[in-house]
C-alpha cells in the first residue's frame, strides 16, 4: 500500500489554502491594514487637536483663577488625549508595516508559484502538489 495520498482541495491543514485563495487573503489583509492605517492617522489628528484644545482650556482656566483641582483635571484630560494620539500613531505605523509586508509576501508568492499554478491549470493531467518530488 502506498503512503501517497491525493491532494483534494479544501482538505489540507490550511483549510484549502491554494494559490488563488492565498493570494486573495493577502490582498484582503493588505486592504484591511491600509484602511486601519488611514483610520488611525485620522484618529491621531483628532486626538492631537483635542489635546491642544484641552491644554488651551486649562491655560484659560488658570488665568480665570478657577479651582486648581479643575485645572489639573483638564490638563490630565489633555495628556490622556496626547497618549491616545501617540498610541494611534504607533498603530498606524504598524498597520503600514503589515500592509507592506503582505504586499511583499504576495509578490514573492506569486513569483514562486504562479508558473506552477498556471501549468497545473492548463494540464489535462493531475499534477503533484508542490514539494512532492523533494521527499
Amino acid at each position: 500500500m502506498s503512503d501517497i495520498t491525493p491532494h483534494l482541495s479544501g482538505t489540507e491543514g490550511g483549510g484549502g489554502a491554494n494559490f488563488v485563495q492565498l493570494a486573495a487573503r493577502t490582498v484582503r489583509l493588505a486592504s484591511a491594514a491600509l484602511a486601519l492605517r488611514h483610520e488611525m492617522a485620522k484618529l491621531q489628528r483628532h486626538m492631537e487637536r483635542n489635546s491642544t484644545t484641552s491644554m488651551r482650556v486649562a491655560e484659560l482656566a488658570g488665568q480665570a483663577e478657577i479651582d486648581p483641582t479643575h485645572t489639573a483635571m483638564i490638563q490630565e484630560v489633555g495628556r490622556a488625549y496626547r497618549q491616545v494620539a501617540a498610541a494611534s500613531g504607533e498603530l498606524a505605523r504598524t498597520a503600514d508595516q503589515v500592509e507592506q509586508a503582505s504586499r511583499e509576501f504576495r509578490d514573492a508568492h506569486d513569483a514562486q508559484y504562479r508558473g506552477l499554478y498556471e501549468t497545473n491549470q492548463s494540464s489535462a493531467y493531475r499534477q503533484p502538489k508542490p514539494g512532492f518530488f523533494r521527499r
